[in-house]
């Protein structure tokens, strides 16, 4: 559970951090660590500790749509989730294509083509 904590915690962070202009580089590289810790910490709940599995999938569930954004992305990109949530977490990066923030949801959208052209059965679970 602590490492579901720290995900959530630094997560918290992140969607603080996406509110702000970055406005200097030090503030840019605050952002691109915490990023990659949470990356880590889905990487070491899939690798080390499975028994968190269910407990992360969970955080699609969340009020904070950035941090859904987030755990969609490492469920998809660095866990291994059958298609029940591997469909939700597509269906959230879909839907964040329209409520997220103007450049965020352009990112997500670009991010979700891509993913389907590398990936096309996946458009599959997107339509279910």
């Amino acid at each position: 559970m602590k490492l579901i904590r720290e995900y959530l915690e630094t997560a918290n962070i992140l969607a603080q951090m996406e509110e702000e202009d970055f406005e200097n580089e030090d503030l840019v590289l605050v952002f691109n660590q915490a990023a990659a810790r949470i990356r880590f910490i889905a990487q070491e709940i899939e690798y080390e500790h499975p028994e968190l599995k269910e407990k992360f999938k969970e955080l699609l569930f969340i009020e904070s749509i950035t941090i859904r954004i987030w755990v969609a992305h490492h469920i998809l990109e660095v866990m291994t989730y059958g298609d029940d949530v591997r469909a939700l977490a597509l269906k959230e990066i879909a839907v964040s294509k329209r409520e997220s923030e103007p450049s965020y949801a352009l990112g997500n959208k670009i991010w979700l083509d891509k993913w389907l052209q590398k990936y096309p059965d996946d458009a599959l679970l997107l339509a279910e």
